[in-house]
């Protein structure tokens, strides 16, 4: 009876299992259902549960929640290499490729394809083959590598015939339509995709809108407007019900194309303002996906070291169980000696030399740790420090961007105030972007402390590049700015992430406290083997005393208001005065009430000798110590 159950809840789990992986590419709610069901059949049966953290895994990437997903082809990985399932070791493979494919990083995609490759090669597992081949294809396409992605597509089309799978053979066929397009082979694109067209009641959802937002690219190339439209329109409708974002954007962007081609000015504007809704979506999903994938990191990274501190607290603790075990046989053994040889005054002499012994061990032990939790302490303030750098400098432009919408909302702009400003609105949002993305690239190398790295830096043409993304706001403000570039000497050695961050402190403030149709000025000048930098603004400068309490302060001082309200967090001045120091330069402040303000930065000079700057770098990081 036991086995006639167990072989019925096998069968029940192999139902749920099969459900799941049908539903997979149609009805997320359903597949997620249908697996929960498997996995409760499960229990704790570990072979089981591998199969299912592989379903999950899939499931979970194709609705684009991509770090549940991850964590789930992570757990599959673990369990696959404990259990020695090479079958499933593969498929976890291929899951992680799937999400880093997701993520644009398509080298390390690339790098677990053929990994599972290799696995399911050796097993002769032609149907997970076929899918290892085909992810790598894509892949490889998304590189720009196409004459290779073209002979892994074509490899995997082949053995899906072999096996007479349907599914994968129209998958790839969708994808070969889209390489050859890439290719500008546009006559083979074409016919890859009207041979999908002639069986498009057997495609899912998922390939029937790639399959006409690809038809609809290529008659919008070829002038066929109309035909363009009645395709793009069914493939966005297909995307929005499946919540498909990559295919919304790709459809609706066709058809505002198609419609300014057939000279319908109306409908081309509403298709651009949801082409721009859809890239909009992208791009939150995107940087969220980034911030969570970074915080999984960081979760990760506390996780081994609380495992490397409970490991130490255990061996401490069997440490001490050992010792106590010890010193109390050394106590039993005294007492005896003690009964035995009262009068023996070398034994008392040796016991006290072993217990001095064992004392010191313990002091040594006290200060080993006492040391660990200050190095622990250090990378947790260096962790919080870079999380503030991050919101501070993504501040500005994003307050920006709020002052051009509300006065839009407001209707305060008139049609050629518009027109004018959302090019240079659009200007702000790409190197806002481009400004996050160098935050996060730089936050990622500095999880273990600040780090510096210095280099030589064309200084002038540096903070020109800075104040070009201030472009927008200067002109929100009506600030004029008068920039004179350095001669010659301009090279400086500094940090180039840690120059940023300087630089756009600095302006921000200058900008902030300038009045409405003010001026800014940025000039240089030399003294001894430093690079001067003068941002010289016209705002209402500071008393004498906050003057020399900003100056002098290594730690946070509250920050005042701007000329319009703007609000601080009093960091950014200090994390100036660090990074400076920490370069071998300094920082001074000329200003006095209702005069403007004048902040100096001294830039060590290239062309000083490495002893010169040794010395420089050594007395500045003494005072930032």
């Amino acid at each position: 009876m036991p086995y006639l159950f167990a072989q019925d809840n096998l069968h029940d789990f192999e139902h749920f299992l099969q459900k799941a992986k049908a539903f997979r590419y149609e009805n997320f709610d359903s597949a997620a259902y249908y697996v929960q069901k498997a996995e409760a059949v499960a229990g704790q049966d570990e072979q089981l549960l591998l199969r299912v953290r592989g379903q999950q895994g899939g499931i979970y990437y194709v609705a684009g929640k991509y770090s549940r997903s991850l964590n789930y082809f992570v757990e599959a990985y673990e369990m696959a290499l404990r259990l020695g399932s090479h079958a499933e070791l593969g498929n976890a493979l291929n899951g992680r490729g799937l999400i880093a494919l997701a993520q644009h990083e398509y080298t390390d995609a690339v790098k677990f394809f053929q990994e599972a490759l290799q696995i399911n090669e050796a097993l002769g597992d032609n149907e997970n083959i076929t899918r290892n081949l085909f992810n790598l294809g894509i892949s490889l396409s998304e590189l720009g590598l196409y004459e290779e992605a073209l002979q892994s597509l074509q490899r995997a089309a082949d053995l899906a015939k072999i096996r007479e799978d349907e599914h994968h053979l129209n998958m790839i066929h969708n994808r070969l339509g889209r390489v050859y397009f890439e290719l500008q082979d546009y006559d083979l694109s074409r016919w890859y995709y009207q041979y999908l067209l002639g069986q498009v009641e057997r495609l899912s959802n998922w390939e029937k809108a790639f399959l006409y937002a690809g038809l609809s690219e290529l008659d919008l190339f070829r002038g066929n407007y109309s035909s363009a439209v009645d395709h793009a329109e069914k493939s966005l409708a297909i995307a929005t019900e499946m919540r498909a974002y990559w295919d919304m954007e790709r459809a609706s962007r066709v058809l505002s194309q198609a419609y300014e081609g057939m000279g319908n000015l109306p409908l081309a504007l509403e298709f651009a303002r949801k082409n721009r809704m859809h890239q909009d979506s992208l791009y939150s999903r995107e940087k969220n996906q980034e911030i969570s994938f970074l915080k999984l990191q960081l979760a990760e990274a506390d996780n081994e070291r609380l495992l490397n501190e409970k490991e130490f607290i255990e061996q401490k603790a069997l440490f001490t169980q050992y010792f106590a075990i010890g010193l109390s046989a050394l106590i039993v053994l005294l007492i005896g000696l003690l009964f035995a040889f009262r009068r023996n005054l070398k034994l008392k002499t040796k016991f006290g030399k072993e217990l001095k012994a064992v004392n010191e061990q313990l002091q040594e032990q006290k200060e080993f740790i006492a040391k660990q939790n200050e190095e622990l302490k250090e990378i947790d303030l260096a962790k919080n420090k870079l999380f503030s750098i991050l919101s501070h400098d993504l501040k500005m432009p994003i307050q920006t961007l709020k002052q051009f919408l509300m006065l839009n909302s407001e209707e305060m702009m008139d049609p050629e105030e518009l027109n004018k400003g959302l090019p240079l609105l659009y200007l702000q949002v790409v190197k806002t972007e481009r400004l996050m993305e160098n935050l996060l690239q730089w936050s990622k190398t500095q999880l273990g402390g600040i780090q510096t790295k210095h280099e030589e830096i064309a200084l002038s043409a540096f903070i020109k590049e800075v104040l070009g993304n201030f472009e927008h706001t200067f002109k929100i403000k009506s600030i004029r700015l008068d920039f004179h570039s350095a001669p010659k000497f301009e090279q400086v050695v500094f940090d180039r992430m840690q120059l940023l961050l300087v630089l756009q402190n600095i302006v921000n403030n200058a900008i902030k406290y300038s009045p409405k149709g003010g001026e800014i000025k940025v000039f240089f000048s030399k003294e001894g083997g430093f690079l001067r930098l003068h941002i010289q603004d016209e705002g209402p400068g500071m008393s004498e005393k906050r003057r020399v309490e900003l100056e002098s302060a290594h730690n946070f001082v509250d920050s005042s208001l701007g000329s319009h309200k703007e609000v601080g967090t009093g960091l950014g001045l200090l994390l100036v005065k660090q990074f400076m120091e920490l370069n071998g330069g300094k920082v001074s402040i000329k200003s006095k009430e209702g005069e403007g303000t004048e902040v100096i930065l001294d830039f060590l000079l290239a062309s000083t000798t490495k002893g010169e700057r040794l010395s420089f770098m050594y007395t500045s990081k003494r005072k930032v110590s």
